[in-house]
């Protein structure tokens, strides 16, 4: 896994987000798919506080997402721990 902090503004509405860079499996694809996928700054910093990594330390591990209504990313678990 790899990331990137966004921060910035869009018509007028203020965003800070994460997007991770994320390789994942999909019947359609022939071997290893790459997504990527946006995730708002509090839910990643809660995620790190409560795994007790940094961001550089996940890069290559393993994490499992968790949706909640309107595929909004609600949660991160670290799995390889």
């Amino acid at each position: 896994m790899g990331w990137a902090h966004k921060q910035g503004e869009y018509n007028g509405f203020k965003y800070d987000n994460f997007v991770l860079h994320v390789a994942t499996k999909n019947m359609n694809v022939s071997g290893t798919a790459v997504e990527q996928i946006k995730v708002k700054a509090p839910v990643f910093s809660n995620f790190l506080l409560e795994s007790n990594v940094t961001e550089n330390e996940l890069i290559g591990r393993t994490i499992d997402l968790q949706y909640g209504r309107h595929d909004a990313l609600e949660s991160l678990e670290l799995l390889d721990d």
